[in-house]
């Protein structure tokens, strides 16, 4: 074989691997925007299929409030069935609606700002009734809802003002008084659900008594000793003639 054939062959050879890196590179070009496309798809379908579970789990937890409150609505019917007095009309099977609201509470009196609920008074008489030093102390022909109101009153009286404000231990202890004063601790936590009150609502409802109590304490103590007499026995004087220095409102009735 002489030189010129060889260097024939080898340009041939060279020009025969130039065409096969010309032939790949052009297929991977075809192939890449493919395959980025099919990646693409791929984390299209992930997405879609993160977003059904999402969508799933909102339609569950939907389902569970719905029953919930179908549950509730249809265990206040039934209640109210049960409770009704006989010979009252039953509303047809067919159709009937649930009722659209269960009353658990209804406003007596707005008095200022403060509004005073049937629980309030019905705690207050369970609580004088069972505790004699349950305070403020009860003015000579006042029903309970008048002695909330006057609570309510000189608590508008004392405002924000520091001097009045109790501790947090006041407020605890206050509490503990309470419940070794009530005796048993199932009807004490049993009074306290039938009133809607849990521990937060129970420190609530002593340190606005205990603010309502020191006002009444700092502000008369000193015109009580004057007069030889005890801050109770000029409290139920004092409070008939304050009741018209804040605005009273009885709330129109719920049909």
């Amino acid at each position: 074989m002489d030189s010129r054939g060889a260097v024939q062959r080898l340009g041939g050879l060279r020009a025969l691997s130039f065409a096969v890196a010309f032939v790949s590179a052009f297929a991977l070009g075809l192939a890449g925007p493919a395959a980025r496309a099919q990646g693409t798809d791929k984390d299209a379908q992930k997405d879609a299929e993160k977003d059904a579970q999402k969508d799933a789990e909102k339609d569950a937890q939907k389902g569970t409030v719905d029953g919930t409150v179908g549950a509730a609505a249809e265990g206040a019917a039934k209640d109210a069935a049960d409770n009704a007095p006989e010979g009252a009309a039953e509303p047809s099977a067919e159709g009937a609606p649930f009722p659209a609201a269960v009353v658990i509470d209804r406003m007596v009196l707005v008095i200022g700002d403060r509004i005073i609920t049937e629980s309030e008074i019905r705690l207050e008489g369970a609580l004088r009734a069972r505790i004699p030093w349950w305070g403020p102390p009860r003015p000579p022909g006042a029903d309970l809802q008048q002695v909330v109101a006057d609570v309510a009153l000189v608590r508008i009286f004392a405002g924000d003002t520091s001097l009045y404000s109790p501790s947090d231990e006041a407020v605890r202890a206050r509490a503990e008084q309470l419940r070794e004063a009530w005796g048993d601790p199932e009807a004490w936590q049993a009074l306290l659900s039938e009133n809607g009150l849990d521990e937060a609502r129970l420190l609530a409802l002593i340190r606005g008594r205990l603010i309502v109590e020191r006002y009444i304490q700092r502000n008369l103590s000193l015109a009580a000793r004057s007069e030889g007499r005890t801050v109770d026995e000029l409290y139920v004087e004092w409070i008939p003639a304050q009741r018209g220095r804040a605005p009273v409102r009885v709330p129109s009735a719920v049909p």
